[in-house]
């Protein structure tokens, strides 16, 4: 049977909430042996940057999703405005696959979340029955966010049932941080709420209306009592212990795989599926006493995290440091080689874009910026790979096919990260889900980014350099060679001719009537005949000849091994040109020229000099054939 195959899209899967929930998918994904692609923003947040966010959602928009048997969407998780524009589009593009959509009411989806009235509800119910709290606070979710604005419905709803009315000041609308629970607390303090309880969306932000209101010297819970959700490992042995919610995380991340599985299999499954959550007792409520071991677990708890951020700071610093030190590619797989050993890494695939690795002049390698509304990663080359027992071969190949050999990864659980810098996509990065840290997503992949970026912009300078010393040499309205690219090529040419004893070809050439064009038509229309004569030489021209835009009217071109005979030809075929211009040209004048030349094998005596005013005296002779009876204002 074909292996079956699932794209995940989330943000910030390291993150507690989210990582229980791909931790439920990985599980049930090993258990069934399907292959399971987690496309992850960085970052849950919203940044208000409008570059990074758009480099953030860029991985949004990688897999080819008909390559997909199914889709499960963690919607309430992105915070990123650009990331979810991307995702209704998928939503919009899904067809008949089977989408499935965890915690967020997606039309035409089927849709796993979580009872949040039943966890919220006893919770409510508690603080009033049981300690006898009237005054409430609430401490929600970011608006729009679609966990968020369910539990606060369902808090309302409960305290509804309780009698009790909430007003709009008693909501303050956080971002799941600490940092807003702290800034929620101020807020209903220093606005004169005077709550009896404060109730969070959420662990994180529970805690950090404790440490304001101990800061400030209120206790908790004899002045204020406080509640969350997520019944965290931190949470439940704080001092005070919070009184959480349970919500089942990983059973449901179990869920969203074994439904998609299902439908696959043509069972017929309800498209709302619900798990009821349950209220954890703690201190922070008010109930029981706090245990002496409290206080000594969770400072065993802090010293460990302290320990934790200490050593993922140091690494961080350190892979920074030893990554962004990488020369050039082959310097930066060494390194990895190095990282992957020392990290214990698992599996890991970085992927560059060609268009940035290509050392040919290319004017889009430098910015290569991320248009909305898609992102087009392109050809792709896998300038590292380690797939758990090896280092692999680069290979190219193309985005679509996420990676070279996707077939030899059936199922494995891969997690997916843009490499980019503000709104520059370099890539991504690939790795193992079991590799979800912290670390991973803020060092390593951004650390990843900047070493890439360095390099990128090394192969760019190479780029931009060959491209500033053709903008020196050519003139920007022609294309041909300028004065200065003539005085830099001209007499190589010349040389090589005399060397080889072969014939040299100068020819020169000038529009004839310019200034009548000009004074008639404009500067611009002379511009255009102009560029016209140079089209016209270009097109007559042999590969290796050198075509000069000298000055206004003047042309000149230089060529190898040519006869007499060849430049009256080349000659020839420009005035065929000419005249084929104006057959098709709408313009109100004709295009006209002069041109004369000459052709010698340069010995000892010739010079360059010599020969270009040869040239120039046979075309002047043409041109006064052209100009006799003319009109003086048209000369």
């Amino acid at each position: 049977m074909k292996n079956r195959r699932i794209a995940v899209f989330v943000a910030a899967p390291y993150k507690t909430y989210a990582h229980e929930i791909t931790s439920g998918m990985f599980e049930a994904a090993k258990k069934r042996g399907v292959t399971l692609c987690v496309f992850s923003v960085l970052s849950e947040a919203n940044i208000e940057t409008q570059s990074v966010n758009i480099g953030e959602a860029a991985i949004i928009n990688l897999p080819d999703l008909k390559k997909f048997d199914a889709i499960i969407l963690m919607k309430s998780t992105i915070l990123n405005p650009i990331a979810l524009n991307y995702i209704d589009e998928i939503i919009d593009d899904a067809g008949d696959v089977p989408l499935i959509s965890i915690c967020c009411d997606v039309e035409n989806a089927y849709n796993i979340y979580f009872d949040e009235y039943t966890g919220i509800a006893a919770l409510a119910k508690h603080f009033v029955e049981v300690h006898g709290k009237k005054k409430f606070c609430y401490v929600g979710g970011p608006v729009g966010n679609k966990v968020a604005d369910n539990c606060l419905l369902a808090f309302k709803q409960s305290m509804e049932d309780l009698g009790i009315t909430i007003s709009d000041s008693e909501i303050y609308r956080g971002n799941y941080m600490r940092e807003s629970g702290a800034a929620a607390a101020e807020y209903f303090i220093k606005s004169g709420q005077h709550p009896e309880a404060i109730l969070c969306t959420n662990d994180d932000m529970a805690l950090g209306v404790s440490d304001y209101l101990s800061d400030v010297g209120i206790k908790i819970p004899e002045e204020i009592a406080i509640a969350g959700e997520d019944a965290t490992k931190e949470a439940a042995i704080h001092v005070p212990s919070i009184t959480s919610v349970l919500r089942p995380t990983r059973k449901l991340g179990m869920r969203a795989v074994e439904t998609a599985l299902d439908l696959l299999d043509g069972k017929k499954i309800h498209r709302d599926q619900s798990f009821e959550t349950e209220m954890v007792i703690g201190n922070s409520c008010g109930c029981g006493k706090v245990d002496e071991s409290c206080e000594t677990n969770y400072i065993k708890f802090l010293t460990k995290e302290r320990d934790r951020f200490t050593k993922d700071h140091y690494a961080g610093v350190t892979f920074n440091t030893y990554l962004s030190g990488a020369e050039d590619m082959n310097d930066l797989r060494n390194r990895l080689s190095t990282v992957v050993e020392q990290f214990a890494i698992r599996r890991l695939y970085v992927c560059v874009s060609e268009s940035h690795l290509s050392e040919q002049p290319n004017p889009g390698s430098f910015s290569a910026r991320i248009d909305l509304p898609h992102s087009n990663f392109g050809n792709m080359r896998l300038i590292f790979g380690y797939d758990g027992k090896r280092v692999l071969s680069r290979k190219s190949f193309a985005s679509t096919d996420l990676l070279p050999d996707m077939e030899d990864h059936e199922g494995e659980s891969l997690v997916f990260c843009s490499m980019y810098s503000l709104n520059r996509n370099y890539g991504y990065v690939v790795f193992d889900a079991a590799d979800i840290s912290e670390f991973m997503f803020r060092s390593f992949c951004q650390t990843l980014a900047t070493a890439v970026e360095n390099l990128c912009l090394h192969f760019a300078v190479q780029n931009y350099a060959k491209q500033l010393e053709q903008l020196y040499i050519r003139d920007t309205l022609t294309g041909l060679l300028n004065r200065r690219g003539y005085v830099q090529c001209a007499d190589e040419l010349f040389e090589k001719a005399r060397n080889r004893k072969k014939g040299f070809m100068v020819l020169s050439a000038d529009i004839d009537f310019l200034k009548s064009i000009n004074d008639n038509y404009g500067h611009k229309e002379g511009d255009v005949a102009i560029s016209s004569l140079a089209a016209c030489l270009k097109r007559v021209a042999r590969p290796q000849d050198i075509c000069v835009h000298l000055s206004g009217d003047e042309f000149m071109v230089l060529g190898i091994d040519y006869t007499q005979a060849d430049m009256e030809q080349f000659i020839s075929s420009v005035y065929t040109e000419i005249d084929r211009f104006n057959v098709i040209s709408d313009k109100p004048y004709k295009l006209a020229a002069s041109l004369g030349g000459t052709v010698c094998v340069p010995d000892a005596d010739t010079t360059l000099e010599y020969l270009t005013n040869v040239a120039d005296n046979a075309m002047y002779t043409e041109k006064k054939l052209h100009h006799q009876g003319c009109p003086e204002s048209m000369r």
